[in-house]
């Protein structure tokens, strides 16, 4: 069987730093919170040093690999609206399906942002947004995705 090499888990960090959403995904519901939590936190300092080195402002920005640890790899991701998202998986994947996922999750989120929050950067407690984060941790929308011939 091939790996699908769907991430672990997803969180998002608003533009204040409120944390938005953070979740472990697909079979590894249930894993270590704490443990997620702080490799986030991690990916999230790098993200942000990332982000302050850089000189131009682009409209979204993939910024590749952010933290490795030993149970895996961090990839960060920041939006127009400053909110920064990571994605972990726990082998590596390629460059290709890590921005596939972003750009899944960015639209997902601006969605929420949309509907979900009385105020930008508030908590999302977005049903929807949960549902869409936890397909992106199963291999459905994958297998759905490989049915159409390329994009």
């Amino acid at each position: 069987a091939m790996s699908t090499r769907a991430p672990a888990f997803v969180a998002v960090v608003g533009a204040e730093s409120a944390p938005v959403f953070v979740a472990s995904l697909g079979a590894r519901e249930g894993a270590n919170e704490a443990a997620h939590a702080s490799r986030a936190h991690a990916a999230l300092d790098a993200i942000d040093a990332k982000l302050g080195a850089m000189t131009t402002e682009s409209a979204t920005r993939y910024l590749g690999e952010c933290h490795r640890a030993h149970d895996g790899v961090c990839y960060g991701y920041a939006t127009r609206s400053r909110a920064r998202m990571v994605l972990a998986y726990e082998e590596d994947a390629s460059e290709e399906t890590v921005r596939k996922d972003f750009d899944y999750l960015a639209t997902a989120y601006a969605e929420a942002a949309c509907d979900a929050f009385g105020e930008i950067g508030g908590r999302t407690t977005s049903e929807r947004f949960r549902e869409r984060c936890e397909a992106l941790g199963s291999d459905a929308r994958r297998r759905e995705e490989g049915t159409g011939g390329g994009g």
